[in-house]
């Protein structure tokens, strides 16, 4: 599957979807498929390349903050999760989903116009 993400901030928070609709508007407007004002930048971007499976797991890293190979990232009674490679964990999550933790990435290269 292939699509782009924009994380904004908690599930169900108002200001997260009002900037994730303020941020879709302007790529749309950029792109030349709607007509309105907009302002470009060069967000950082992240390519997904696997995910961190489990079940209930705490996540102790941060978001978009590099996790090197052997890193705790994750723990649950006692046990941890080290990363076998670094990686960025992306919409990794305590509380997000059921069967997993969330997901790792690499930088990928900016956006060109």
């Amino acid at each position: 599957m292939t699509g782009i993400a924009i994380e904004c901030g908690y599930y169900d928070d108002e200001g997260a979807a009002s900037s994730a609709h303020r941020i879709l508007l302007h790529f749309l407007a950029a792109e030349g498929l709607i007509d309105r004002p907009y302002v470009r930048s060069t967000p950082t971007v992240y390519e997904v390349f696997g995910d961190a499976s489990g079940r209930g797991f705490e996540f102790v890293a941060e978001n978009f903050r590099r996790v090197e190979a052997g890193e705790v990232f994750a723990t649950k009674n006692g046990s941890v999760r080290r990363a076998d490679e670094a990686f960025y964990p992306v919409l990794m999550s305590t509380y997000g989903y059921e069967e997993r933790i969330g997901f790792m990435a690499r930088r990928a290269a900016p956006v060109a116009e």
